[in-house]
């Protein structure tokens, strides 16, 4: 039997939570590292911290998954087993 794909509503959803959740969390960590003195070893190296790509990406992924609801009458790649729907589903369940 196969697996069925994650409702693009549900996943759109889970990961709005995700950005909301990463985004307190560069909050606090922001202010940790103010009143510790110290930097960020990575970024200092990149120019972004860890949280700051991580939130780069879900934002990416939250404009695909918009796109994917709005076009829920026609085909997506979120409809199938490729590329978008292996990379929401390793990062948001």
């Amino acid at each position: 039997m196969r697996d069925v794909p994650p409702n693009p509503e549900v996943l759109r959803i889970q990961v709005q939570e995700l950005l909301e959740r990463l985004m307190q969390n560069r909050e606090l960590s922001r202010k940790h590292r103010e009143d510790s003195g110290q930097d960020d070893p990575i970024a200092v190296v990149t120019g972004q911290t860890a949280l700051d790509h991580a939130i780069v990406t879900t934002k990416e992924m939250l404009l695909d998954l918009e796109t994917a609801v709005k076009k829920n009458d026609h085909p997506s790649r979120f409809n199938t087993m490729c590329n978008g729907l292996s990379r929401l589903r390793s990062r948001v369940i």
